[in-house]
């Protein structure tokens, strides 16, 4: 008697507290202030909305410069990297069995979320993840530098948790998550289709005797070789002709015994280019009369410096004509430059040759996104590997008349006889000629020896920011004093007036630079 009524009485308060973690909450940033989560194991559960006596949130940066992000718009956003980005894990503190959660995302093109329990990762279906856990974790899904952005995450818990046992999907190692189009055979970087990895069912440590998997693909996007050409599967392999991203899932089923489970991957299929040149042909747009893809995020590109065209496929070089920071300019020596921009790993320098010749079997080169930034043709690399062939080559700038600029754009220039005629903050517009030519100190050249109205050789990366062609400045040479006229109206008598550097009086000001009592000022 006295164990039925232990056992009821057992029963009772299970039902009662049961009953009492039951319930929703809702996980939201609802800060006047924009920062950072801590990323120390802190919980941060009050930061964003929830009770930090039942829940516990904590961040963890990866790779990624900074920890996941609070920002005073209302939305928790996850930054990408690509040895791992931003995690945030929620658990519950009264081992409450989370039952799912649906997420709001701030807009679609900040939604590529991953949600995972244990090892394994759980799909969005119906607008909701199956959770079915204590805890589940956040993460970055991108494959390039995209934020998830997230609005709320409205979580269900205290139901019943599942009788079945839980099971995650295994790969195993070394499965291709990034090929470059081209025929199967002739690099491993590059083929027309890429094998499956082997797919395991495991539940407690161990394989599900008999468990399979089905595959599907998932085309995030695409650029299709010819109409309606999209990736599929066939005999264990992903075949393709086009060019772009896919999530690639496999499916457990589950049954009585166990329950359903997925883990997917994302494979980036990129064109391929051998040669500088057609990657610059492809990507230029100096007239601005293209208005696509590539003037958004682009498209993945690997440059592996081949000749294909050719018998045997003959390594080609190029040439760096200059860094700084993440900027890193190349020549082919043959009238095209391109612009790479990305972490400079292997600290290429100015005069560095360089090739993709890193082994006998494998291409180095760059990987990335080939796009058009304010219609600036670059290459936005998040890999890189290079052979640096020779050091210290010598590198000149290419001398051209200002009016000529946009024929030079990402190359190394100089241009002479340029007179200084206005500065607002980073934007200079010097005369040549007849030509206003307009100079944009991108790489934060010390510009106070400019004096107005004198002249000088100007050296720099030709450039395009929308409709303005423009040179982005490296170094100055004066080659001349200002002219009489606004060295005389400098020295004028202090009477308040202001002038014009052609030495004007004037009455109203636009834009630019004045003189008054003597000294210069700008109008901004």
């Amino acid at each position: 008697m006295n164990k039925i009524l232990r056992f009821s009485l057992v029963a009772l308060l299970a039902l009662m507290v049961g009953n009492v973690m039951a319930g929703e909450a809702t996980l939201k940033y609802s800060g006047s202030t924009t920062g950072n989560m801590l990323a120390d194991g802190s919980n941060e559960a009050a930061s964003v909305g929830l009770s930090d006596s039942e829940w516990s949130v904590t961040a963890n940066k990866g790779a990624a410069s900074n920890a996941p992000g609070l920002n005073k718009a209302g939305d928790i956003r996850l930054y990408w990297h690509k040895d791992g980005g931003n995690t945030i894990t929620v658990s519950s503190l009264n081992n409450a069995t989370i039952n799912n959660i649906a997420i709001t995302f701030t807009g679609d093109s900040y939604s590529n979320v991953s949600v995972t329990v244990g090892d394994n990762e759980v799909s969005c279906v119906d607008g909701k993840y199956a959770i079915n856990s204590t805890s589940f974790v956040l993460g970055n899904a991108n494959t390039s530098n995209v934020q998830v952005r997230i609005s709320q995450i409205d979580i269900t818990f205290g139901g019943s948790a599942p009788t079945e046992t839980a099971t995650s999907i295994k790969f195993s190692e070394g499965y291709q998550t990034q090929i470059a189009k081209g025929p199967d055979g002739m690099f491993p970087e590059i083929g027309s289709s890429v094998a499956l990895p082997t797919a395991t069912v495991m539940a407690d440590g161990a394989a599900v005797a008999g468990a399979n998997v089905e595959w599907s693909l998932e085309v995030k996007s695409w650029k299709e070789k010819s109409e309606g050409e999209l990736p599929i599967l066939k005999d264990g392999r992903i075949s393709f002709e086009g060019h772009g991203v896919v999530t690639v899932k496999a499916t457990y089923a589950g049954n009585d015994s166990y329950q359903a489970s997925s883990k997917s991957y994302t494979l980036t299929v990129y064109n391929s280019y051998g040669k500088l040149s057609e990657m610059v042909k492809d990507i230029v747009d100096i007239n601005g009369d293209k208005n696509d893809e590539d003037d958004k995020d682009g498209s993945p590109v690997f440059y592996f410096f081949r000749n294909i065209d050719a018998e045997g496929f003959p390594a080609l070089t190029s040439t760096v004509t200059y860094v700084n920071g993440k900027y890193i300019y190349l020549t082919d020596g043959e009238g095209y430059n391109l612009l790479f921009y990305g972490t400079n790993t292997q600290n290429l320098k100015q005069g560095d040759k360089i090739s993709g010749n890193v082994g006998e079997a494998n291409l180095g080169g760059f990987w990335g996104n080939l796009k058009r930034y304010k219609k600036l043709p670059e290459f936005v690399f998040t890999d890189m590997n290079v052979k640096v062939e020779s050091e210290g080559n010598a590198v000149e700038p290419t001398t051209i008349a200002a009016d000529k600029l946009v024929e030079y754009i990402n190359a190394y220039v100089k241009i002479e006889n340029a007179q200084l005629v206005s500065v607002d903050n980073k934007n200079l517009v010097f005369k040549v000629g007849e030509t206003d030519l307009a100079v944009y100190n991108q790489f934060s050249v010390d510009l106070n020896a400019l004096e107005l109205g004198a002249t000088y050789t100007l050296t720099g990366m030709g450039s395009i920011f929308n409709t303005t062609k423009q040179l982005n400045l490296i170094e100055f040479a004066k080659t001349a004093d200002a002219p009489a006229s606004v060295n005389t109206i400098s020295a004028a008598k202090k009477n308040g007036a202001i002038y014009n550097l052609a030495g004007q009086r004037v009455q109203t000001m636009s834009r630019g630079l004045y003189i008054k009592d003597g000294k210069k000022f700008i109008v901004k």
